[in-house]
């Protein structure tokens, strides 16, 4: 029985291990899913807010400019004779002064505000206020701009890009050649009836928008940078200006991998950069630029894969659980089909099944049939209730006589049937019986039993085996009962 319990245990064990790894499986794959959209969507939010942010502050410039610009036109009043007066321009330009005064003053990262007028109309007039090194705005000589080309972007492309355009206008950050300082520029032309009168702008410090990206804090070695186009315009590991194409790192083009974050609607993409798998996201800004967050994949993906873990952890205690309690179930449930519930003892089923997988032994044993000497009497005379315990009593003779791993099981009724090692198998039958016959019991007094035994020989079947047992069983009731015989088959 022990062979066919592994069996049904194994099977069972089987089909619920493999629905727990298939369901666990399942499930570990989706909320891997899950938990790095997560993950990802976390880092898209994170580089969200700091676009915002950034936004935030490139749209107060954006006012601030556009308040200038439209004093300007104010002050004008659409009269274009004052474009032929260059005192009345210069009056203009004082009055803008104040103007441009107020608003660079509370404009964050502001370093120049200005207003310059066509060098057609005048090479004398307008406004170049820049901040000094105590803070202060002071006038500044006006660049003569009629010296340069108007490709010259890193000299006065403040001036010629809007104009060329006839649209306000956010220069990429550049490297100013007169004030030797990285900018960022915001400039919106000024027209009167389509002609052009000059151009109304601010340079914001390029460093105020890097100390706000350096100061990011991503995860614990992740970072933040800036781009235009294919151009870096702010990285800790890249110069100003580095070209992205000239990059490759594990057969990996950046500049390919940027793109194609681009194109996707998430805008989130991966590359190896030094070894090291990052993911990055990123998010246009108001002035063109393309402000990204990246950081290592182990480090965006570590609460997903704790998490995963955890979720590893509880399948398998759950798989532990429905195995022992599996295991539990099925020892009960055989025990209960190959138990006699009266006496505990084995039942047919459970002897059957025990001398099916001694086949190949059969011959070292000895199979001996019992039953107790006018049980019915003890039934009819004290009740069933005696009776049974009458049969129980006989039970715990039988287990103490015969232990395990030696077997004994009721057969039916008041019979009891077992296998003895061949050896020992008259000694042993000879004191179950005196132990019957020897006890006493206050509510029936004195049993006996009579009992039939038969050596086991290869090719006889359990019922021919029986039906010997059972002829040396009748022999010791003839023999006045209370006896053992032994027949020789």
């Amino acid at each position: 029985m022990g062979a066919f319990r592994r069996e049904l245990l194994l099977t069972i064990l089987f089909c619920t291990v493999l629905t727990a790894c298939i369901v666990g499986c399942i499930s570990v794959f989706t909320a891997d899913r899950i938990l790095k959209n997560t993950s990802e969507e976390n880092l898209q939010l994170r580089c969200q807010a700091t676009g915002l942010q950034i936004n935030t502050t490139l749209g107060s410039i954006q006012r601030a400019v556009d308040l200038s610009y439209q004093e300007a036109r104010h002050a004008l009043n659409g009269h274009t004779d004052m474009l032929q007066d260059e005192a009345l321009l210069a009056q203009h330009a004082k009055t803008m002064r104040d103007v441009l005064l107020r608003q660079a003053e509370y404009t964050p990262g502001c370093v120049a505000a200005y207003i310059r007028y066509a060098p057609e109309l005048t090479t004398k007039s307008g406004v170049f206020l820049v901040r000094d090194a105590n803070g202060r705005f002071a006038d500044t000589p006006l660049t003569p701009i009629d010296y340069y080309p108007p490709e010259d972007i890193e000299h006065i492309g403040w001036f010629s890009l809007p104009r060329l355009k006839r649209a306000a206008t956010w220069l990429p950050p550049y490297n100013n050649k007169n004030m030797d300082k990285d900018l960022v520029s915001y400039v919106i032309p000024l027209y009167v009836n389509e002609t052009f009168i000059g151009v109304v702008g601010m340079d914001i410090s390029f460093t105020y928008f890097e100390t706000m990206v350096n100061d990011l804090s991503i995860y614990t070695s992740g970072y933040a940078f800036l781009m235009q186009g294919h151009r870096v315009m702010f990285h800790r590991d890249f110069p100003l200006y580095t070209d992205i194409h000239k990059f490759t790192a594990n057969g990996t083009n950046l500049e390919e991998a940027f793109s194609t974050a681009k194109e996707t609607s998430h805008r989130i993409g991966e590359y190896n950069y030094n070894g090291e798998k990052k993911i990055f996201t990123a998010t246009r800004l108001i002035n063109g630029m393309d402000i990204y967050i990246c950081a290592p994949q182990n480090e965006i993906y570590a609460d997903s894969q704790k998490l995963l873990a955890q979720i590893t952890v509880i399948i398998i205690c759950a798989i532990l659980f429905v195995s022992l309690f599996a295991n539990y179930v099925i020892t009960r449930l055989l025990n209960w089909a190959v138990t006699d519930p009266l006496t505990g003892m084995p039942n047919r089923a459970r002897f059957l099944h025990t001398f099916k997988a001694l086949h190949k032994q059969q011959e070292d044993y000895t199979l001996f049939l019992m039953d107790l000497d006018n049980f019915k009497q003890v039934n009819d005379t004290y009740g069933h209730n005696i009776g049974d315990k009458a049969l129980c009593r006989v039970a715990a003779a039988i287990r103490e006589i015969i232990p395990a791993p030696q077997f004994a099981a009721r057969w039916g009724g008041d019979e009891f049937i077992s296998l003895l090692p061949r050896t020992d198998a008259a000694s042993k039958l000879e004191t179950l019986r005196r132990s019957i016959a020897t006890y006493k019991d206050p509510s029936y007094g004195q049993i006996t039993t009579s009992i039939g035994a038969v050596p086991i020989h290869q090719g006889l079947s359990l019922t021919e085996l029986t039906r010997l047992a059972d002829a040396a069983l009748c022999q010791s009731k003839q023999r006045s009962r209370n006896f053992v015989t032994f027949l020789e088959n």
